[in-house]
């Protein structure tokens, strides 16, 4: 829930202002009789804006914290709505169920109309081969609604599975747990791509060893640091700032990444780079 991030989040700033005014405190305290008035006055000034911020942050928290009140004051309302959209949900899913009756009702009924029609266009026939005369029918009884319900894809009746009710706050820490784990499984790809990872060109102009690592900011929040090419890096030097996007092939294969990081294989492939 976003009112909960955001009470953490101020929850957090508040309790870094406070240590930071106590800091702050101690210094004024123990000001020495020699201190210039303009160190006093720098101190004196960083508390009055310190309090001020932290004023201003205690309003927020208490304006986030009313809802917040509110909500948990209504919790034991909210149980029976969830049963009550259980209940409405697989009253739902017996509904659509039942179309699929419905569809095989109407492609006999189409059918059974379809022979209608032909059995009157042979009659007609008939009477022509009879006298000789066209017995002037009229245009044949169609329905193109149903005969396109009919054909159509037939209706699964379990299309839509059973809904069990999941908090939002319980699919967020869900979500976070799974992103956990792939960022620790990512981990020993990246790893191994800083291991492979080459020098930096730039550096190496001036005579200079440096590194390249792996660019974390870059790429998706799952895979940090690696282009939406798999095994291709995004690296940048530590010293001077080089940025660079290579493929380490290595780093493609995750069975072979876990048995290079376990020591029961060493990488083959060298990394080749283009000069900057």
């Amino acid at each position: 829930m976003e009112l909960k991030r955001q009470a953490s989040d101020l929850d957090v700033k508040i309790t870094t202002i406070k240590g930071k005014l106590r800091q702050l405190t101690q210094r004024r305290d123990a000001v020495e009789p020699n201190t210039s008035l303009a160190e006093i006055e720098t101190i004196i000034n960083e508390i009055k804006s310190s309090e001020a911020n932290l004023e201003k942050l205690q309003l927020l928290r208490m304006a986030v914290q009313k809802p917040l009140n509110n909500y948990a004051n209504n919790a034991p309302k909210a149980p029976p709505l969830i049963t009550r959209v259980k209940a409405t949900h697989d009253h739902a899913r017996g509904v659509y169920a039942r179309f699929l009756k419905h569809q095989e009702v109407t492609a006999a009924d189409v059918k059974e109309l379809n022979g209608d029609n032909e059995t009157m266009s042979g009659l007609a026939k008939e009477f022509y081969n009879l006298v000789g005369e066209d017995m002037n029918l009229p245009f044949p009884i169609r329905c193109p609604q149903a005969e396109a319900f009919a054909a159509a894809e037939p209706i699964k009746p379990d299309a839509y599975p059973a809904w069990t009710f999941i908090s939002e706050s319980a699919l967020a820490a869900k979500h976070k747990e799974e992103l956990d784990k792939k960022l620790e499984q990512h981990e020993i790809r990246l790893k191994l791509a800083e291991s492979l990872a080459p020098m930096c060109v730039r550096c190496a102009r001036a005579n200079l060893e440096t590194k390249m690592i792996v660019d974390r900011r870059s790429g998706r929040r799952d895979t940090p640091g690696e282009s939406l090419s798999h095994g291709q890096w995004y690296l940048v030097c530590p010293k001077c700032g080089a940025i660079q996007t290579i493929p380490i092939p290595e780093t493609r294969n995750r069975d072979q990444v876990v048995s290079i990081a376990s020591g029961s294989a060493k990488p083959r492939t060298k990394v080749r780079h283009p000069d900057f």
